[in-house]
């Protein structure tokens, strides 16, 4: 059933209401989790769903995701690392191109323009160093470049486990994701760097360090430099969005339901859950 919020125009309805289009983001590490998958997409209200290192089968999601009528659909993808669900009909989201680690779509709200959709899930430190995950993340913003090229337009957004933190290289760098923490700067929309044109992305993760957890991923090891908690799950947004995203909703989820995702001492429950905390995220694109 449709929502019927989705037929009240800006013109009619209240300044102070929002149609938001939600979307949640959430790495599997692999567990057969599909019931708590479903229990939060429908507790959130969710429009779009997208996983990593998603290993259940298709059909348990979609029972999970749809408990008493089908609203979540599957939109194919080769991808095997990237799954992603919508309650929009498949015609509104279209596949522009996909690799092992990234799934490129045009996601056409039922309200509201177009919009360049980048899910990925880019190579682990386990087996990559800084030098080389940065080099994959200029890759990657290439192909997003020549992407909004190739459709005339920058409404793009980022999601996904980026496995690197907000400050390190291949976020920031302008020949990477060029991201920035501050929205102002980010409405600059670009900065010349060497001659050359660079576009900014705005990173709204910074402002979760601040929260508790202050991450969406804990790591422990015995090196001389240690984060502890770290921001891997990450959504990035061009300038061109920048208006529509609202940061009051963005949020790190530690619970589905009465279900803590957190042990008792505060990190992520990888045996109930995932060692990944989930994302989620809103626009209003009205």
């Amino acid at each position: 059933m449709k929502d019927p919020r989705m037929h009240v125009s800006r013109a009619i309805r209240p300044p102070y209401e929002t149609i938001m289009f939600k979307t949640l983001f959430w790495n599997l590490k692999k567990n057969p989790i599909a019931d708590l998958v479903g229990k939060l997409a429908n507790q959130h209200d969710a429009d779009l769903v997208i996983l990593a290192e998603c290993h259940d089968t298709v059909s348990n999601l979609l029972d999970a995701l749809n408990p008493r009528e089908a609203r979540y659909r599957l939109h194919d993808s080769p991808s095997r690392i990237i799954r992603i669900f919508s309650r929009l009909p498949k015609s509104q989201i279209r596949p522009v191109y996909d690799d092992s680690d990234v799934s490129i779509r045009v996601v056409r709200p039922l309200i509201g323009q177009e919009f360049i959709l980048v899910a990925a899930h880019l190579g682990s430190k386990m087996y990559l160093d800084e030098h080389a995950q940065a080099s994959l993340a200029t890759r990657v913003a290439r192909q997003i470049y020549e992407t909004e090229e190739e459709l005339g337009h920058s409404r793009t957004v980022v999601v996904g486990d980026l496995n690197m933190n907000p400050f390190e290289k291949g976020l920031v760098d302008s020949e990477s994701f060029h991201a920035v923490l501050s929205r102002d700067v980010a409405l600059e929309k670009s900065r010349t760097v060497h001659g050359k044109d660079r576009r900014f992305f705005y990173n709204p993760m910074w402002s979760e360090y601040a929260k508790t957890p202050p991450g969406t991923y804990f790591y422990r090891n015995s090196t001389t430099v240690c984060y502890f908690w770290n921001i891997f799950d990450q959504v990035l947004v061009r300038p061109d969005l920048i208006e529509l995203f609202l940061d009051k909703e963005l949020a790190v989820l530690s619970r589905v339901g009465t279900c803590s995702l957190l042990k008792s001492n505060g990190r992520p429950d990888e045996k109930t859950a995932s060692d990944h905390l989930p994302l989620k995220f809103a626009f209003d694109f009205v």
